[in-house]
């Protein structure tokens, strides 16, 4: 199974629409595992952009209201991005 990993500084730099648009070229599905600042859950838009019949869109791990780095974002929430939980997402199969 092929894992592709998606990243950017800075919001609203068409992360969402490349990760469609892989998603889509690879046939593949969609996990965002951490998401901050979105007023719209990523989840929500990538139902927009791909075939629900085609593609499964996981929700989101973690979805914090700050647009900050997700680690600061988490802190300011006083909550705790577990790092554990990508090794649990893998043996599941995301």
């Amino acid at each position: 199974m092929m894992r592709v990993m998606v990243t950017g500084i800075g919001t609203e730099v068409g992360k969402t629409l490349v990760s469609a648009i892989i998603t889509q070229m690879l046939e593949g599905d969609y996990w965002k595992p951490v998401e901050s600042g979105e007023l719209e859950l990523d989840s929500v838009r990538m139902s927009y952009l791909l075939d629900a019949s085609r593609h499964r869109i996981y929700p989101s791990a973690y979805s914090f209201k700050f647009p900050l780095s997700p680690h600061h974002a988490a802190r300011l929430e006083g909550k705790f991005i577990d790092p554990a939980l990508y090794d649990r997402q893998k043996r599941k199969g995301l």
